[in-house]
């Protein structure tokens, strides 16, 4: 990443549109920690709402930062693909640089070659998350 560039926030997920419990699955990873959310579209007592906190490592941070080019990052359209088509499931990541958000989604599992290695460690880090 250009030092020159405040990298601040990452945040990846996954959604199911008509999925009803635990539909909405998000990540957000900050310099100080990384956080885990498995919410539901509609509330319901027997299936609540899951949540997670940790603090993060240095190391984690930097070697998600060493995966990002934020030029390049702000180049991809902000949908790829057909997410959640056929209910099939939508999977997003959003990069905060400076200040300013960049969200793209795209096909639950989508190859995008030039963030791939970021998509697989951020899928690494939902399902490590998902299991604490």
């Amino acid at each position: 990443m250009n030092a020159s560039e405040d990298l601040s926030m990452i945040r990846t997920g996954t959604y199911f549109g008509e999925s009803l419990i635990h539909s909405n699955e998000t990540v957000t990873i900050t310099p100080e920690k990384t956080s885990y959310a498995l919410t539901s579209n509609v509330q319901d007592p027997q299936n609540p709402d899951i949540t997670v906190e940790r603090e993060a490592t240095r190391e984690d941070w930097d070697e998600l930062q060493a995966l990002i080019d934020p030029a390049t990052f702000r180049m991809l359209p902000a949908i790829l693909g057909q997410p959640d088509a056929a209910d099939q499931g939508g999977e997003w990541v959003e990069i905060t640089v400076g200040g300013d958000a960049k969200r793209i989604d795209l096909e639950m599992n989508a190859s995008v070659p030039e963030i791939d290695a970021l998509l697989r460690k951020l899928r690494e880090k939902r399902n490590e998350m998902s299991h604490k």
